[in-house]
């Protein structure tokens, strides 16, 4: 049986604001898997691969993506890579508005998702 994961990182020294800058407010555990679960639910992993992607994006203070969501690090086995990159970006698009606590823009502003399958 094939079981897909998704792990999401916000990162806020490097992406969040200028580098080595500590912002007061973090996301709780619940506003974590509130983003994780917002995601997760639009993760339709394709059925033929088994891989990895990161998919970065950037998030206005509405909770919509700004352009286009960017993928690194793919690792997939056989000749899927575009397959899954492509269902990790459509995930993290169809799933849009994500629902975060406005005071907390900063923390939240620029986000990195790692999608898998096994």
């Amino acid at each position: 049986m094939r079981m897909s994961s998704l792990h999401v990182f916000v990162v806020t020294a490097l992406f969040g604001g200028a580098a080595g800058v500590s912002y007061g407010a973090e996301l709780t555990q619940a506003e974590m898997s509130k983003l994780i679960g917002g995601v997760q639910k639009c993760w339709n992993p394709p059925a033929t691969s088994t891989g990895k992607v990161m998919v970065s994006f950037k998030l206005d203070r509405s909770g919509h993506v700004i352009g286009t969501p960017q993928t690194s690090g793919v690792q997939v086995s056989g000749e899927k890579a575009d397959l899954l990159a492509a269902a990790a970006r459509r995930a993290v698009l169809r799933c849009q508005p994500y629902e975060l606590p406005a005071e907390k823009y900063e923390v939240w502003s620029e986000v990195n998702v790692n999608f898998a399958t096994e």
